[in-house]
């Protein structure tokens, strides 16, 4: 990768030197990452840490970090094992990308058959990791699932089952060491009326269909005299990969409205989430969290008159965060708005020839290959003397324009109640109404709570930072953060802050200003205080030419200086004390000196 220089980490070895004496290794970490991994891929297997005695000899070796993946080999990276969304399938038997069954609803021709490849969506976890196990012997297990959506149409799961291309996370659970469990997070995608969460954000298209028109002249072929014959036709084509219209950028082929995170017998985590198919691939408003739900556990003891007593599992509500976003469509940013025009090369202008009929001018000759139609469907019997059709550029305008999406207020509520009682509720059910909802009968009542209200203002249309965050308590504390943007002469710079403002019921108690270049580099920095004063706490004396700083001083403290090449820090002094740095010909870090003559060594 560009990052990596196609090359893998093997070890990093950390050494110390005292008193001059030559650098004694003291910890170092290995990978092991072989080649020869059974998935056909680079694959990490374990991590481990070895310690050093004085002598530079190996006497600590703790138990491995290790890496497990579910079995089975991944094909050559250009196989055509793949479905619809190009996730392995193992379908080994596909010799082409061509469908064996096609959905009909991208065409109205109905599913096609043809004898090609295997598209199905599986759900194969071939190389995905299953399990990492700690040195103190606990370990983290991942399951998985295929992605699944309420909204498939009906004959893509009559031909293809109701599975997405994919994995969703279904659990992870927690070791310890002895073999028992410590704690199972379990993942729901569910509606609260029990149906799938999940939702296609857009059909994938492999083939389309198209009806068009053919028509014979008068006293041709089979055309009647004096009439026109007009037959239709049905196209098909069959595509290897996706085809549907595509947008500026993709976001995911599969969203979820809500995603219930169990943990355990504590409790759980409910998400709430904007999903909504729009066919063009991508929205700015999916994928947004609208409500998250912090739920508690607890349990009841009822007696409902000649039943058995019974125990029923509460869900108590103790948070619920709410958010509500703006976009672009409140404030636009015009310096995202582009206007690209095409002109017309004056050159070009009915000079490219597209097409030119044959026959003799002003004969009207039966051979000729071309006739005349109009556009009112009368027939000109007599073919057009040759006409030659040329191309001429007429495009207008077209825009280009970035939309975003920002939060405009959260609303944070947090909830408490009186103790679910101990002892046994009696219900009689000839006086008493039985709750259709224990949870309600037991939390509703007796809750009290505490509300937070986050706003966000966005004062200056160019930026979609906010310009204020307002926090409102339920006792009516007002606390706000104000923010002031640089913007150089030029206006290229507009999203480094340069005052910083915190305020509690209108009256400053602290935050930040920075003395700015007209590059945006902070040059002073100052700590506001109560009052609204200032205390300068740094100054950044100089720069390189690519902005990295060359000396910095906190207050009255000895000045800091660092000293680069190629933009690479390779030393940094304070005082008496010095830090170096190597790298290698690929300007990866190679060596770390540190200020107690520790040394870190990298190895690739």
């Amino acid at each position: 990768s560009p990052t990596s220089n196609g090359m893998k980490l093997n070890l990093i070895t950390i050494s110390l030197r005292w008193q001059n004496v030559a650098f004694q290794p003291v910890m170092r970490y290995e990978f092991n990452h072989p080649t020869d991994d059974p998935t056909g891929r680079l694959t990490l297997l374990s991590l481990q840490e070895v310690g050093f005695d004085d002598l530079g000899i190996p006497d600590t070796i703790n138990p491995p970090y290790s890496f497990k993946y579910y079995g089975g080999s991944l094909p050559p990276y250009l196989s055509n094992a793949i479905d619809m969304w190009g996730y392995y399938n193992a379908a080994g038997s596909n010799e082409s990308l061509a469908h064996k069954l096609v959905p009909s609803y991208n065409d109205e021709f109905g599913t096609l058959n043809y004898n090609g490849a295997n598209r199905r969506a599986t759900g194969n976890t071939t190389g995905v990791l299953e399990s990492i196990t700690y040195p103190t012997g606990g370990s983290t297990t991942f399951k998985y699932e295929s992605h699944q959506a309420a909204n498939l149409p009906q004959d893509y799961i009559h031909n293809f089952g109701t599975a997405i291309g994919g994995l969703r996370l279904r659990q992870i659970i927690d070791a310890d060491g002895l073999g028992g469990t410590a704690l199972t997070r379990t993942f729901v995608y569910k509606t609260e009326s029990g149906e799938e969460s999940g939702v296609l954000m857009n059909n994938p298209v492999y083939y389309k269909g198209s009806t068009y028109t053919t028509s014979l002249p008068p006293g041709t072929g089979s055309s009647p005299d004096n009439q026109f014959f007009y037959g239709t036709r049905n196209s098909r084509t069959i595509f290897a990969y996706n085809a549907s219209s595509f947008g500026t950028i993709q976001g995911n082929h599969i969203g979820y409205t809500r995603v219930d995170e169990v943990i355990g017998s504590i409790g759980k985590n409910v998400y709430h989430y904007i999903a909504t198919p729009n066919g063009r691939g991508w929205d700015p408003t999916d994928g947004r969290l609208l409500k998250k739900q912090v739920y508690g556990s607890a349990s009841a003891q009822v007696e409902i008159r000649s039943q058995p007593v019974q125990t029923v599992n509460l869900e108590r509500l103790d948070r619920e965060e709410i958010y509500t976003y703006g976009g672009s469509d409140e404030n636009f940013n015009p310096l995202t708005f582009f206007v690209l025009f095409v002109e017309s090369d004056d050159e070009q202008n009915d000079q490219s020839l597209l097409c030119q009929t044959v026959g003799t001018p002003g004969v009207c000759d039966p051979n000729n290959q071309y006739e005349w139609r109009h556009t009112t469907g009368t027939y000109d019997p007599c073919p057009h003397p040759p006409e030659q059709f040329r191309t001429r550029f007429n495009q207008f305008w077209y825009s280009l324009s970035t939309t975003w999406t920002r939060p405009v207020q959260t609303v944070t509520t947090d909830y408490f109640y009186n103790a679910v009682p101990e002892d046994v509720v009696f219900f009689n059910p000839a006086t008493d109404d039985i709750p259709d909802d224990w949870n309600d009968y037991f939390f509703t009542s007796n809750e009290r709570s505490v509300t937070q209200t986050t706003d966000y203002e966005y004062g200056r249309p160019d930026l979609t930072l906010a310009t204020a965050v307002s926090r409102n308590n339920s006792d009516g504390a007002i606390f706000r953060t104000e923010y002031e943007f640089f913007a150089n002469i030029s206006g290229g710079i507009r999203a480094i802050p340069f005052l910083i403002t915190h305020k509690s019921d209108g009256a400053t108690f602290g935050g930040t200003r920075s003395v700015l270049d007209p590059r945006g580099w902070p040059q002073e920095i100052y700590e506001l205080t109560d009052g609204g004063g200032e205390v300068l706490r740094a100054t950044i004396n100089s720069y390189t030419l690519a902005g990295r700083p060359v000396s910095f001083q906190y207050m009255n403290f000895p000045t800091e200086t660092y000293t680069w090449n190629q933009n690479l820090i390779t030393q940094r002094d304070y005082g008496n004390w010095t830090w170096t740095y190597e790298y290698n010909e690929k300007r990866l870090l190679t060596q770390q000196v540190e200020i107690d003559v520790q040394e870190i060594d990298y190895t690739y």
